[in-house]
């Protein structure tokens, strides 16, 4: 019985861990691509 809970348990952090990653990449691809489109802009305006 105990081992069910612990596997639920290590699901339910790994769902969590999880969503934190996806949401961590997301910023992180958004950020990149607003470097990138102000080094575009910059390049375009010199």
């Amino acid at each position: 019985m105990e081992s069910v809970e612990c596997a639920v348990l290590s699901l339910h952090y790994l769902q969590r861990f999880y969503i934190t990653f996806s949401c961590v990449e997301l910023m992180l691809k958004i950020v990149k691509r607003a470097n990138f489109d102000a080094f575009a802009s910059v390049s375009a305006g010199h």
